[in-house]
């Protein structure tokens, strides 16, 4: 599943409070919408990094990364 940043200028609160309304932690399509939606929120609305909600995004960024892929960085895909 590959999501274009389509919604530049969403509100990031809606966009995960969306993502995660049907969010199954064994799915990994659930942990691959969730990576893609914050990441599109990180690039396209957050844009000074050193604000806190920029933090919060790459924190929560590598969490659903780790989830896609638990073997990261020491096993293969």
């Amino acid at each position: 599943m590959h999501l274009t940043c389509s919604a530049q200028g969403t509100n990031y609160p809606l966009t995960v409070a969306t993502t995660l309304k049907h969010f199954n932690c064994e799915s990994f399509a659930s942990w691959e919408l969730l990576l893609n939606s914050v990441e599109c929120w990180l690039l396209t609305t957050v844009l000074d990094r050193t604000h806190a909600k920029w933090l919060y995004g790459v924190l929560l960024y590598w969490m659903a990364f780790v989830g896609i892929y638990p073997e990261f960085p020491a096993g293969s895909n």
